[in-house]
């Protein structure tokens, strides 16, 4: 498949398949990730020696580990029949970038198997404001796929993007910025598509607050209520006050109940 939007849930397998992959395909599969401690994560869970694989987040080498690994990579031979991974952030992902020459080297050689694009929506959401790199991170992966067809015409590279959250429309946004159409969208099991977010302003929260905790006692007199507030000072004063203004407005069966066991508030 020429490129494949895998939409799942956090922790349903997605790395899975990127690993999958590139076991299968051998070569180097470069993987775009947003974060360092998410790509240094995503490098110890793929790393496998007993079947061939290595993985690398390149961001963190640096002077002489840098030029091991770079030598390590521009020696690299698809006839050894192992795999690796290369985990690199957007910002390292560009022709400025110490790893761009490398990276065309590999594209030239044939050795690139496979791409993948991880959290993309990210991608989408701030390639125009927060962190212009991704538009640039995206336009490398185009560059070097190119290269690699232009050199290795029957070598055909994938590209996998992953998201848990990659709605329509910013599959659509995606598919303009890099210029070409899904051959493949796989939406993973979405049961929780029902759940959203409410967020109601009022002029006066505490009043809304106050107004819900009163409709409650009425519905359950047995229930007890937690108001939490930052403030001791607000607690001690206008919130009490408040309280013990809506409880007298209550009904007198709560208020006083038949036991004799006073509801009473503490700040």
């Amino acid at each position: 498949l020429g490129m494949t939007y895998l939409i799942r849930k956090c922790g349903k397998g997605k790395s899975l398949v990127m690993l999958g992959m590139a076991t299968l395909l051998r070569g180097v599969t470069v993987v775009m990730v947003l974060l360092l401690c998410l790509g240094s994560n995503q490098v110890s869970k793929s790393r496998n020696r007993n079947n061939f694989i290595e993985a690398y987040h390149v961001d963190e080498f640096h002077q002489g580990d840098f030029e091991k690994l770079r030598k390590r990579l521009e020696t690299y031979s698809i006839a050894n029949r192992s795999s690796i991974v290369i985990y690199i952030s957007p910002q390292n992902l560009c022709s400025k970038s110490c790893w761009y020459k490398t990276l065309t080297t590999l594209a030239r050689q044939g050795a690139i198997s496979s791409f993948c694009i991880d959290e993309v929506h990210a991608t989408v959401e701030n390639s125009d404001s927060f962190r212009l790199d991704f538009k640039s991170g995206v336009k490398l992966i185009q560059r070097l796929i190119a290269i690699s067809n232009a050199y290795h015409p029957q070598h055909k590279i994938p590209l996998l993007v992953m998201s848990a959250t990659f709605r329509i429309p910013e599959q659509q946004s995606f598919n303009k910025m890099i210029r070409r159409f899904p051959d493949l969208v796989e939406w993973g099991p979405m049961d929780k598509r029902s759940t959203g977010i409410f967020t109601k302003v009022f002029g006066d929260p505490l009043n809304e607050i106050l107004n819900d905790s009163h409709d409650h006692t009425i519905k359950d007199p047995d229930s007890q209520s937690l108001l939490y507030s930052n403030s001791a000072k607000t607690c001690d004063k206008s919130i009490l006050n408040r309280l013990e203004s809506k409880w007298d407005g209550l009904p007198k069966a709560i208020r006083e109940p038949e036991d004799g066991v006073m509801k009473e508030f503490v700040s």
